[in-house]
């Protein structure tokens, strides 16, 4: 049973960057290396560093979670593109992903996109398949195998034009 937490969520800022490089690096090392070489971990963690970070956050929309203590999640966006969802290990389970994750999807039917896509890592695909993404196919990204998923935003019995709606 997941017990649901709310979390402050809101746009990472540049100050930020820190905090949420080590909530990323304590994902990567705590929860992906169940499937992941030490290497692939040690280039992901490498490529989430503070710096790094810091220019994701000024080249995309990046959101966070914070709690009473801190930043303890993340999750990067560009249109139509899910991208760099992380939570710290000891607040895994318990909601903030999946809030996250809605607050993407709200602001991608905001812009009236369709549909979102992200190349999950291996960690990921189970996460995101109960989040009603699909497989599209795996891919390979520097060497870091992972699964292109996808989900449609609108129902079945809305207009696919979102413009004959008006």
């Amino acid at each position: 049973m997941t017990v649901q937490t709310q979390a402050i969520l809101r746009a990472a800022r540049p100050q930020d960057a820190e905090a949420i490089s080590r909530v990323i690096a304590e994902a990567l090392q705590q929860t992906n290396s169940a499937d992941y070489t030490a290497e692939v971990i040690s280039r992901m963690t490498t490529s989430y560093n503070a710096a790094r970070v810091g220019l994701m956050i000024r080249g995309r929309e990046m959101f966070v979670a914070e709690l009473e203590h801190g930043i303890v999640g993340v999750i990067g966006y560009s249109v139509g593109t899910v991208r760099s969802l992380f939570i710290a290990p000891e607040h895994q389970g318990i909601g903030l992903g999946r809030q996250l994750l809605a607050s993407v999807e709200d602001r991608a039917r905001q812009a009236e996109i369709r549909s979102l896509t992200v190349a999950a890592s291996l960690t990921g695909i189970g996460f995101y398949r109960r989040c009603g993404f699909e497989n599209l196919r795996p891919v390979d990204s520097a060497g870091i195998a992972m699964m292109l998923m996808h989900k449609w935003l609108v129902d079945s019995d809305e207009p696919t034009d979102f413009r004959a709606a008006e």
